[in-house]
């Protein structure tokens, strides 16, 4: 695990951090002005680094459910449900994560698959994974974790696109993993690649 402190040596996660102080202010607004701990994590911030545009900043914290309840109160949430409520901030798309609440890094970090996205920031550090920042650099695809291997499996198509290698061990893995898993492919909460998450079916590809 590495920890940089963030000043103008990182100059990516200035958007990040801007970001980051907005949502910290409409906490701090409905909230008597007292703060929640949270991180930013995952694909925002290799987004930022690679200078891609950055859809949405996936927000994650021990007390998730309540940052969800005080942001309710004064900004325009456009999706909820028990996973993750999406709330809209000086035109940012901010996603609360409330389907697990982390403890800390290293619990979040054992959900995410791929070494790339094994990032957060806290406001004041980035906090990363010791490979984060040069597979990032490398256009490297690692597997760290197989917790969801058919959501592993879409978001290599996804990495791929954008440039991404993965590995023929990695590709092997996956292959193996996924093939020793009794998959009931008629039931849309395991077969995500025919239906969405409440579901609906999928009528095309994988996006």
């Amino acid at each position: 695990m590495q920890i940089h402190e963030l000043n103008n040596s990182l100059p990516f996660m200035n958007k990040i951090l801007d970001v980051f102080e907005d949502v910290d202010e409409a906490i701090r607004e409905s909230n008597d002005n007292v703060s929640i701990p949270f991180w930013f994590a995952g694909g925002c911030i290799r987004s930022a680094i690679d200078g891609d545009k950055i859809n949405d900043f996936d927000l994650f914290s021990p007390r998730a459910v309540e940052i969800k309840e005080i942001l309710m109160k004064k900004n325009h949430c456009s999706f909820t449900d028990e996973r993750v409520s999406n709330f809209w901030i000086n035109n940012n798309k901010i996603q609360v994560v409330t389907r697990f609440a982390p403890s800390d890094v290293e619990v979040l970090f054992r959900t995410f698959d791929f070494s790339i996205v094994m990032a957060a920031c806290d406001g004041k550090n980035l906090i990363c994974d010791d490979r984060f920042l040069l597979d990032v650099a490398q256009k490297r695809l690692v597997i760290v974790n197989l917790t969801f291997p058919l959501n592993t499996l879409q978001r290599t198509y996804k990495y791929v696109k954008r440039g991404y290698n993965i590995c023929p061990v990695a590709i092997k893995t996956l292959a193996q993993t996924i093939n020793g898993m009794e998959i009931d492919w008629n039931n849309p909460s395991e077969d995500i690649f025919s239906f969405y998450p409440d579901g609906t079916p999928r009528f095309g590809g994988v996006d």
